[in-house]
């Protein structure tokens, strides 16, 4: 038997595996979705952080040799992704300690409620997930510990450092991420993809991909190439008979394409999101989220309009 027949035969018990394993932590989804909006500070990065989460999650499952909590697994993988993607950043400086009997920190029964959500973004990465995870998700001084594979001690000092820095920065303005319409598309690449996608015109959506182009369509799967993103996403797109409409526009201070569709009432309503990669010529990638429900519902609610949505795929 061929390489390639051979791991074709081991892709459809595995996406067996995969749909289980969905359906096993989509009761954690929206607690671990609001967990990565928080620690991230926007809503596309984290959609990303959680569909990196799920991924690596599902992959390890074979490494690990106990019993695991679903909603403790999910939400430590989580934060090691991003711990790990943060310290490559040189302005966060090492976290040092601070001795765990400094008494009562000025915020000792600190809520999240109590202040503006944004003023953790201040907060180096190891004590931003100590404190959301105590304070917003309810998590223990010692499953934070073992989250972190340090002692409660630690996360004590960690937590008091937080409280601190916080309440001496309460007074600050919160520095604003808009979200918001556009009614102009910026011209060029973007404004050409705009006018194809409400057109339904796959022909000037493929003229505007590059041959080595990927499709990410996030929590479902990837395509490689133009020829692939043609066959597939751009195929199944084609054959629905709906009036759409792509709009610019800025979720959580990040640009994005806010996809519209009618619904069975007839009015327009945010079915997806999509960001757009180029180079001033041609498209490199796309990130298409389309089975994104969390992101989506936030994005609608911020937008004060309604939403379709579809399950999770991932």
């Amino acid at each position: 038997m061929k390489e390639q027949d051979m791991l074709q035969d081991l892709q459809q018990p595995v996406t067996d595996l995969r749909r289980r394993f969905i359906e096993l932590t989509e009761p954690h989804r929206e607690a671990l979705w609001s967990y990565a909006h928080r620690i991230t500070g926007n809503a596309i990065d984290a959609e990303d952080l959680v569909q990196d989460t799920l991924l690596r999650a599902f992959a390890k499952l074979g490494y690990l040799g106990q019993a695991l909590h679903v909603r403790a697994y999910l939400f430590k993988m989580a934060t090691h992704i991003w711990i790990r993607q943060q310290m490559r950043n040189p302005a966060w400086e090492t976290e040092t300690m601070i001795p765990d009997d400094q008494g009562e920190s000025p915020l000792c029964s600190f809520e999240l409620g109590d202040i503006l959500g944004w003023l953790i973004q201040v907060l180096p990465p190891k004590q931003r997930a100590c404190f959301l995870l105590s304070t917003s998700f309810d998590f223990s001084n010692k499953e934070i510990a073992e989250m972190l594979q340090t002692t409660e001690g630690t996360i004590k000092s960690y937590l008091h450092r937080a409280r601190k820095t916080l309440a001496a920065r309460a007074t600050q303005t919160n520095p604003t991420k808009e979200t918001c319409l556009y009614k102009e598309v910026p011209s060029g690449v973007l404004q050409q993809y705009v006018r194809a996608f409400q057109a339904g015109d796959v022909a000037g959506l493929l003229h505007l991909i590059d041959e080595d182009a990927s499709m990410h369509i996030m929590g479902d799967w990837e395509e490689y190439g133009k020829t692939q993103i043609k066959n597939n996403s751009l195929h199944y797109w084609s054959q629905e008979q709906l009036e759409r409409k792509a709009v610019y526009g800025m979720l959580d201070g990040v640009p994005v394409l806010f996809g519209l569709r009618k619904n069975a009432s007839g009015d327009m309503v945010l079915r997806e999101l999509m960001q757009i990669h180029h180079n001033g010529t041609s498209i490199q990638s796309i990130h298409w989220y389309y089975f994104s429900l969390d992101l989506i519902r936030y994005a609608a609610a911020e937008l004060g309009m309604a939403c379709i949505t579809e399950g999770y795929q991932g």
